[in-house]
């Protein structure tokens, strides 16, 4: 067989080494072909073709990786993000007005001095105008202190709701009374 034969049955395409083998078969006539070398770097060519081929298998892998997340639709996670915002945005509108409702005492009351003195450190919102999801983060930011120094007993400030912890008193009905002594 001849050389260039078998460097195309091999599929063989490295210059070098065909000139190499070229040099080798001149230095030691044609019929004394060195069939070691020869074995040799068609092993190493299929060994190298093999790892083409797992890297070929691992390239389309991540092609289809990538495929899949491009499919992702990025404006769907950012409604699911928006829908996750407004839900915690609720929450914490929830819970600044339940603290709201403390600043909300009349004159009278016994806390109405503290709450005056403190009141300019938090925004409100009115009808027209209600307050926004940064303001209702400052807010809860700045009421932490108030609530760490004790400043908010757990008595109620505005005085239409129940004390928690307090069962309310029963009012005695004062026509069943002056009934039960004759009046």
């Amino acid at each position: 067989m001849i050389l260039q034969e078998l460097f195309e049955k091999h599929s063989v395409e490295n210059e070098e080494l065909k000139s190499e083998l070229q040099q080798l078969i001149d230095e030691r006539g044609e019929n004394q072909i060195p069939k070691t070398r020869l074995d040799e770097v068609i092993a190493q060519r299929n060994e190298l073709r093999e790892q083409l081929q797992q890297r070929d298998i691992e390239l389309k892998g991540y092609a289809n990786r990538l495929e899949q997340y491009e499919q992702i639709d990025v404006r769907t996670l950012q409604e699911e993000k928006d829908q996750l915002q407004h839900v915690v945005d609720e929450i914490k509108r929830k819970q600044w007005e339940e603290y709201a409702h403390m600043f909300e005492v009349g004159e009278d009351h016994p806390q109405f001095d503290k709450m005056l003195r403190i009141r300019d450190d938090f925004k409100f919102g009115t009808d027209t105008e209600p307050l926004t999801a940064e303001d209702i983060e400052h807010n809860l930011q700045a009421i932490q202190p108030y609530l760490k120094a004790g400043y908010f007993s757990n008595h109620d400030y505005d005085n239409t709701r129940p004390i928690q912890g307090v069962t309310p008193r029963k009012r005695t009905d004062l026509t069943n009374v002056f009934k039960a002594f004759g009046g």
